[in-house]
């Protein structure tokens, strides 16, 4: 009988070390899941910072060169001129307060307040802002947009903000090569508009094409993209409805093409 009693008490001081054991991996495992959870957070929050970053970049580059612009204007009792900087300024700011609104469609369900957009004016606000961009790499954009092409499903900052995107990537591509001219068309196609943004850099190869759009990855040196852009772009156009890809231009280069469908009457303003 005392080897008996011996034996359970044994066994009982086993099993409370198992339980303490036990309930001892469980801390750990809350602990370790409430890190995951925070280190989540501070994931999305850096994602979102640099997202802000990327988007308000080129807003602000031409801001600032509207005001330089205005400031010499001012020097030379151009008043007249200097008020058209301003203005452009004052639009400038506009742009990036609308901007700050959308940055939300991350979080948003796709397919909501979208409405018919006239590419023509958004291409036109798009080289606006990317101008500097553009002039800095000594690049020349050429556009070629058919009369007549059919308004499109979209928001009109956000698709601006793509063009924007898709511009800038091409002049950071031309920047230095022998022919620096960006091609910007559009063609109408059955169910929409099928716009192309082809430049004569060195192009995307193939292994990368596949992961150009995703968040973070970028084939520009340190320093000089979040590769966030691309990734941007592609949920935006997605959102619309639409798709963005990438190929080989023909004769070097690379091609980014979106496909936008046709507006619909009655759709809300974006």
């Amino acid at each position: 009988m005392a080897e008996r009693t011996a034996e359970l008490s044994a066994l009982a001081t086993r099993l409370e070390g198992e339980v303490a054991e036990r309930r001892a991996a469980e801390e750990h495992l809350r602990q370790a899941q409430a890190g995951l959870v925070q280190a989540g957070k501070m994931a999305a929050l850096g994602q979102m910072s640099a997202a802000l970053s990327h988007e308000f970049n080129q807003p602000l580059a031409a801001t600032r060169n509207f005001a330089d612009n205005a400031l010499v204007l001012l020097d030379r009792g151009r008043t007249d001129e200097a008020r058209g900087s301003i203005a452009r300024i004052l639009g400038m700011i506009d742009r990036m307060t609308a901007i700050s609104r959308t940055l939300r469609s991350f979080a948003r369900k796709p397919g909501q307040k979208l409405a018919a957009v006239d590419l023509a004016e958004a291409v036109a606000g798009a080289s606006e802002i990317a101008g500097l961009a553009l002039r800095t790499a000594g690049a020349e954009l050429v556009v070629s947009l058919p009369p007549g092409l059919p308004p499109v499903v979209a928001g009109p900052v956000r698709l601006q903000q793509v063009l924007v995107n898709l511009l800038t990537n091409a002049a950071d591509a031309v920047e230095g090569a022998a022919d620096r001219r960006i091609h910007l068309d559009a063609v109408a196609t059955g169910a929409g508009v099928r716009i192309t943004v082809r430049d004569h850099g060195p192009g995307v190869a193939p292994a990368l094409a596949e992961r150009i759009f995703d968040p973070f990855f970028s084939t520009k040196e340190v320093g000089k993209g979040l590769g966030l852009g691309l990734s941007i772009s592609y949920n935006i156009i997605k959102d619309f409805g639409g798709t963005l890809t990438v190929g080989a231009a023909a004769g070097g280069g690379a091609v980014f093409t979106v496909e936008l469908r046709s507006a619909e009457a009655g759709s809300e303003a974006a």
